[in-house]
């Protein structure tokens, strides 16, 4: 299966707030962090809407990526 599919199958299944760190996304698929970024602009430019929101946790800044559910 091919890095997008991947993390497109995780961040379809986990569309709940506050959403999955590229870290998690990176542990659930087995793919590199940097390369999950870069699946998700292309995921993106696919026009999948996909939501980045930012959150302090213990004064890091961590961005959260979730889908947004399709009509």
């Amino acid at each position: 299966m091919a890095q997008i599919d991947k993390v497109f199958n995780v961040l379809a299944v986990n569309s709940k707030a506050p959403g999955l760190t590229a870290s998690m996304i990176a542990k659930k698929t087995r793919v590199p962090r940097g390369n999950v970024m870069k699946r998700v602009h292309d995921l993106r430019n696919e026009g999948h809407e996909i939501h980045t929101n930012y959150r302090t946790v213990n004064g890091v800044r961590k961005a959260y990526y979730i889908m947004a559910e399709s009509a």
